[in-house]
C-alpha cells in the first residue's frame, strides 16, 4: 500500500509538469492511428509527420491523486491498471482500496447497456424498436417514437432529471414529460432514459430490474459488491428529487469495475463463457452519434470527449474509417472513471468519492488521469511504442 508519505515532493512536481505536456500532445489528436482493435496491440504506420511520444511513469498519476486527495480532503483514493490479463499497477492512498465500496452513478450506464445488449443478443429487444411497444407509459406522443438505441445513446430528447421519489412517480412523471428535441436530434446524458430502459428490461423478461442485471452482467461475471438499490435507509431531506429513478445509481468497487472491463475487452467472452455478442460489444463502442452537435451537453465538456456509442464515452477513435472507437469510458459523476485502451490491451480504473460544489468538477479531475492512462502504459506496461521516440501521426 503506498500512501501520501511515500511519494517526494519533486515527483510531484514532475507530474505536474508532465500533465501540461501531455495534454498538449492530447488535445492536438484523440485518435488513434492505424489501431488493429487492440488483441496484438496497434500497428504504427512508417511515414508522416512525427511528434514525440511521452514518457509519463504510472507513479505520476499516483502523485495527481495524492495532491487531489490532500486538497480537497477526501478519504482516498485508488487507481488499478491491467493489461494483458495481468495487474500492471495498483496504487492506493488513504482509506480507498480496489475493494472499497463506490458510488455506480454514470459509471452503471455501461452495465445497463450491457444488460440491454444481452437481450438484444437473445432477440428479446430490437435496437431500433421502439421503447413505447413495450412500455405503456411510453406508449403515447411524443414518447412513441423514442427507441431502444436512442435510450442507450442519450439522443432520446428525456431531460437529465425529473422529480420522482419513487419509480412508479417517474414513470407517470415520463408520461406527460417535455422532449428537449425531436429523438434522434438532441444530445443530453439522460439517467432518465435509462430508468426506461430498466423498465425495457423488465417488461421483456418478466423480472424487476435488479434481477435482469443480476443474472445476465452481473452474476455471470461473479460482481458481487455491485448492485443498482442502495442498502434501504430512513428517507432524508438530502436525497435527490429523481430519487426513484432505476439504473441510475447504486454500489460497486474498483475489483468489480475491473471483473466487467475485462468482460468487455475479452468482447464479451468471460472466464465461465460468452455474456455478450462480439457484435453486440462493438456496436456499444460505435459511433451513435455522428451528425450531431454535442459541445452544449456539460458532460462533453466535463470530459473533452464529443462523441458517444450505447452506455460508453469514445475517449479515443481509431482513426480506420469503422467509427470504431480505441478507448471507451464511463466515467461517474464522483470521479470514479472506468476505462478500457485497446490498443494496449488494458483497462484502468480511477476510484475516488468526491463529490465537490462545482458540477461536474469530480469528473473533469479524473478525466485529468485518465486522459494520460495510455502515455503511462507505455511507459510502464508493454508498450504499444516505444517511450520517447518519435511516431507518424
Amino acid at each position: 500500500m503506498t500512501t501520501t508519505s511515500d511519494r517526494p515532493a519533486r515527483s510531484r512536481r514532475r507530474a505536474l509538469a508532465t500533465v501540461i505536456a501531455v495534454l498538449a500532445i492530447i488535445a492536438a489528436s484523440c485518435t488513434d492511428e492505424g489501431d488493429d482493435g487492440g488483441v496484438e496491440g496497434g500497428t504504427i504506420p512508417e511515414s508522416g509527420p512525427t511528434v514525440t511520444v511521452p514518457t509519463v511513469p504510472l507513479a505520476d498519476l499516483d502523485d495527481l491523486l495524492v495532491r487531489r486527495v490532500e486538497r480537497a480532503g477526501l478519504a482516498g483514493a485508488a487507481l488499478v491498471v491491467q493489461q494483458d490479463g495481468e495487474r500492471l499497477h495498483t496504487f492506493t492512498t488513504g482509506a480507498v482500496d480496489p475493494s472499497t465500496p463506490l458510488r455506480l452513478a454514470e459509471s452503471g450506464m455501461w452495465i445497463t447497456a450491457a444488460t440491454i445488449m444481452s437481450l438484444v443478443d437473445d432477440g428479446l429487444v430490437g435496437l431500433d424498436q421502439p421503447a413505447g411497444t413495450v412500455v405503456a407509459f411510453m406508449s403515447g406522443a411524443p414518447l412513441a417514437t423514442v427507441t431502444v438505441r436512442q435510450l442507450l445513446s442519450q439522443t432520446s430528447g428525456l431531460p437529465a432529471s425529473i422529480e420522482c421519489p419513487t419509480p412508479a412517480a417517474c414513470d407517470a412523471a415520463i408520461a406527460t414529460t417535455t422532449l428537449l428535441g425531436e429523438p434522434g436530434t438532441v444530445f443530453t446524458l439522460s439517467p432518465v432514459g435509462y430508468h426506461v430502459l430498466a423498465r425495457v428490461a423488465e417488461a421483456v423478461t418478466g423480472r424487476d430490474w435488479e434481477a435482469v442485471a443480476d443474472e445476465r452482467i452481473l452474476g455471470p461475471l461473479g460482481l458481487n459488491a455491485t448492485r443498482f438499490t442502495e442498502p434501504p435507509r430512513e428517507p432524508s431531506a438530502e436525497d435527490p428529487p429523481d430519487a426513484g429513478l432505476l439504473a441510475a445509481d447504486g454500489v460497486t468497487t474498483a475489483d468489480d469495475l475491473g471483473g466487467f472491463l475485462t468482460m468487455i475487452l475479452s468482447r464479451g467472452e468471460s472466464p465461465e463463457g460468452r455474456v455478450l455478442e462480439q457484435a453486440s460489444v462493438e456496436e456499444m463502442e460505435r459511433d451513435q452519434t455522428p451528425a450531431l452537435d454535442t459541445s452544449a451537453e456539460p458532460w462533453v465538456g466535463a470530459t473533452g470527449i464529443p462523441t458517444y456509442g450505447l452506455g460508453v464515452w469514445r475517449d479515443r477513435l481509431r482513426g480506420d474509417g469503422t467509427s470504431l472507437a480505441s478507448m471507451v469510458s464511463a466515467p461517474n459523476r464522483f470521479g470514479v472513471y472506468p476505462l478500457v485502451d485497446r490498443t494496449r490491451n488494458a483497462w484502468a480504473v480511477v476510484a475516488i468519492d468526491d463529490d465537490p460544489v462545482a458540477p461536474l468538477q469530480a469528473v473533469r479531475d479524473s478525466a485529468e488521469v485518465a486522459q494520460l492512462m495510455a502515455a503511462a502504459i507505455d511507459t510502464d506496461g508493454r508498450p504499444v511504442r516505444r517511450p520517447g521516440s518519435t511516431i507518424p501521426r
